[in-house]
């Protein structure tokens, strides 16, 4: 089927910031279902500290300190499929739904659903990605 590469290929590059995307938007749409729209201070403190877990998950695994990536390690396989949302999403919620001030509720909310994501997403490529050898047409090789 012509364009069968291509769409694998692209399955392959979009399934990280797909996850990412439905992980975010999911749990800020279950806090503020929660909760009500609480203010724009509230919804920066999500943001922030959704970006304080992605630095700091990038400076402690050395990610901050690459000069560049010439080598990108793309899910493949069953890894594809990025579950990590489904089971990220109600945590994130979960633990807004815990803290009573909305500002620290949303903080911790973005702070836990983005690091999370990371790790989780780690794991799940791990498990979900078949053993194969350097010579694997899968791979690129």
């Amino acid at each position: 089927m012509p364009g069968l590469a291509e769409l694998r290929n692209l399955t392959r590059i979009m399934s990280v910031p797909h996850g990412f995307t439905l992980s975010i938007g999911g749990t800020l749409a279950g806090c503020i279902g929660q909760r009500g729209y609480p203010g724009l201070w509230s919804v920066w403190a999500f943001v922030a500290g959704a970006g304080i877990a992605f630095v700091s998950l990038a400076v402690a695994s050395s990610g901050a300190a690459s000069k560049g990536v010439t080598d990108p390690t793309l899910p493949y396989g069953a890894a594809v499929l990025n579950l990590v949302p489904v089971i990220l999403v109600p945590i994130g919620v979960w633990v807004g739904t815990s803290i009573d001030a909305d500002f620290w509720s949303f903080a911790a909310s973005g702070l836990v659903c983005a690091g999370s994501y990371l790790i989780a997403l780690t794991i799940w490529v791990e498990i979900a990605t078949p053993a194969a050898s350097p010579s694997d047409p899968e791979l690129g090789a």
